[in-house]
């Protein structure tokens, strides 16, 4: 069996967690449920299927030291720099050729790195079997959560004709439907909810991109060249050449050796304050809430206390999550909406430093 190189996706700011998740402190490194953080939960998800030296980590220069400090053990070649976000597409890309020069015969596992998986033993075992079917057969292999609600804050993957061992065709991929479009799907029971996840040998998915996105695949290639010559500029200057594109539109979409596995782990991208509050318990009410809080006369109300206290009295379908310096009060059915007040904030801030130099 080849060598297997899971490879952690490190990148996403994960506005809609504002304001626990700002610059310095993103989605990844929170410990949303308590205990050790998302990327912790991903990396020791990644130990399961391969040695930790195996195990890469994609992300920025600037949240570099935070990865290595909460990873410590993670290897020296552990790190996947991309000079610039240009998305999941060269991201993968990239990944891909890195592992092909290292190891011709690499098969690859992407791991978003903040996802939720209930049961970790049946998501091993899924990554087991599709790492078996790509070994023996190539192509690509996506896993898609078997939907267990009408989620309009998912991308959706229909199956196609079934090729055995409960691996199917992809026919299409819808994303974010609308309420009585997830209503349909969810009824129909042809369609998984896209979760990111996905399996590959190296040589294939450098292969689908060359045809798929030719440029994209050129610009990688000369990236790679030119990182192992040691040309930083060179190689940076290559890599940001790249559209800034998904994984799916850039390469899944378009390929014609996709294969999607149903996955029934418990799995969830816990997108935003509102669906991280249906992992929580809920009292007679309908409330949730982590940390010290108190709600009163409540109802379906989320409250989520980060090292301070939050009370509320007579709130009903809301979310309050305080962090000591700043408050979020929403309605639950607007929590997809917070990466509005994210970017707003942001660029309040990008205004003061510019007139500070003024």
């Amino acid at each position: 069996m080849p060598n297997v190189y899971p490879v952690i996706l490190a990148g996403g700011a994960g506005a809609r967690f504002w304001p626990a998740s700002r610059p310095g402190q993103t989605k990844p490194f929170l410990s949303l449920l308590g205990g050790e953080s998302l990327l912790r939960r991903t990396y020791q998800r990644a130990a399961g299927l391969a040695p930790k030296a195996n195990i890469r980590v994609a992300c920025s220069p600037e949240i570099a030291a935070q990865v290595r400090e909460e990873l410590p053990e993670m290897g020296d070649d552990g790190l996947l720099m991309e000079p610039v976000p240009r998305d999941t597409g060269p991201a993968v890309g990239l990944a891909a050729l890195l592992m092909q020069r290292h190891d011709p015969e690499a098969i690859l596992v992407v791991l978003p790195a903040d996802h939720l998986v209930q049961d970790e033993p049946r998501l091993r075992q899924a990554f087991q079997r599709a790492i078996k079917r790509c070994h023996e057969q190539g192509g690509l292999v996506v896993l898609g959560a078997v939907p267990h609600e009408a989620a309009t804050g998912y991308g959706y993957i229909e199956k196609g004709r079934e090729l055995g061992d409960e691996f199917f065709q992809v026919e299409r991929f819808t994303e974010k439907p609308d309420a009585p479009t997830a209503k349909a799907f969810l009824q129909g029971g042809n369609h998984l909810w896209n979760c990111g996840m996905l399996v590959f040998r190296a040589a294939d998915m450098a292969g689908e991109m060359a045809a798929s996105r030719p440029v994209m695949a050129e610009h990688l290639g000369e990236a790679v060249r030119l990182r192992a010559a040691g040309d930083a500029e060179g190689w940076a200057r290559e890599f940001a050449a790249c559209e800034c594109l998904s994984l799916d539109y850039a390469v899944l979409e378009p390929s014609d050796h996709l294969v999607v596995m149903p996955l029934d782990a418990g799995w969830s991208d816990i997108g935003n304050w509102e669906s991280l509050g249906r992992c929580l318990p809920a009292d007679d009410k309908g409330n949730r809430g982590m940390g010290d809080v108190v709600a009163l006369d409540c109802s379906d109300t989320l409250l989520i206390g980060l090292g301070v206290k939050v009370g509320a009295l007579g709130l009903h379908d809301l979310v309050v999550v305080s962090t000591g310096d700043a408050v979020l009060v929403c309605p639950r059915e607007r929590a997809e909406e917070v990466r509005r007040l994210a970017d707003r904030f942001a660029s309040r801030s990008v205004g003061d430093e510019e007139r500070g130099k003024s």
